[in-house]
């Protein structure tokens, strides 16, 4: 009898063969030629493959995730409130974590 490995099991698995965001959209976008065109597919993707989150996302046609707004946009328009309009701003622990973030992606372009 064949045991078939769990989702966990796979995630790791492939987690530990692309260990970095890069390999892993790389991969991503290689095997799944239509998430070249679709910021969303190519998230959700990200998200069952190598993501907890996963877990939960099994199946959503890829014609709904095309009229899904886009997640960028939720993020720019959050961004927009609470940085220009200066209103539901983040928790201040949430605030030094974006900071961190912002640094740490800084300096890894920077490297390029």
């Amino acid at each position: 009898m064949v045991v078939k490995p769990s989702r966990s099991e796979l995630r790791a698995l492939l987690c530990s063969k692309y260990p970095t965001v890069e390999d892993r959209v790389m991969y991503l976008l290689e095997r799944f030629p239509r998430a070249r065109n679709n910021d969303t597919y190519l998230l959700i993707l990200y998200w069952r493959y190598f993501d907890e989150i996963g877990d939960y996302i099994l199946y959503i046609p890829y014609e709904v995730i095309e009229r899904a707004t886009k997640p960028e946009t939720v993020r720019r328009t959050r961004q927009y409130i609470q940085n220009t309009l200066g209103i539901y701003p983040p928790t201040p622990s949430t605030q030094v974590k974006r900071e961190k973030a912002e640094k740490a992606m800084r300096r890894i372009y920077a490297m390029r």
